[in-house]
């Protein structure tokens, strides 16, 4: 069995630089088709929208290998690249009507509805956002 974590992130991140700082969160690491990694535990599969939130970062990982909180590393990775991320949590209960979390810059934490744009994603302007204790 396998697990995985799918972030969308608002603003373009070259892949490289992402590898290089989940590589530091993430031991033993991972990798993707671009970048090898021998050691990696995980992979990333990486992809860029044209409007809304600008990328995805699927990480994938055998279920033994590797235990990641997805609300932690969604927080590390906005701080660290002063963007938003939205994802789908996995191990938190959010209010009704819920399904997405956005977390802002500063690893603040916000249920929030999202919509398709374009091929992306984007938050909905008329749905209150609701914040979160992380």
């Amino acid at each position: 069995m396998s697990r995985s974590i799918n972030l969308f992130i608002e603003k373009l991140i070259p892949e490289a630089l992402l590898l290089t700082r989940l590589n530091e969160v993430v031991s033993p690491g991972m990798e993707s088709l671009n970048y090898r990694n021998e050691a990696a535990a995980g992979f990333l599969i990486h992809l860029e929208y044209d409007a809304g939130f600008r990328q995805s970062a699927m990480l994938c990982w055998a279920a033994e290998t590797l235990a990641i909180d997805d609300i932690r590393l969604a927080q590390t990775l906005a701080a660290s690249f002063s963007t938003r991320i939205l994802l789908a949590p996995q191990h938190m209960n959010l209010p009704g009507g819920y399904d997405w979390c956005l977390v802002t810059e500063d690893q603040q934490l916000y249920a929030v509805a999202v919509t398709e744009q374009g091929d992306g994603l984007a938050l909905r302007p008329d749905v209150p956002s609701v914040q979160l204790s992380s």
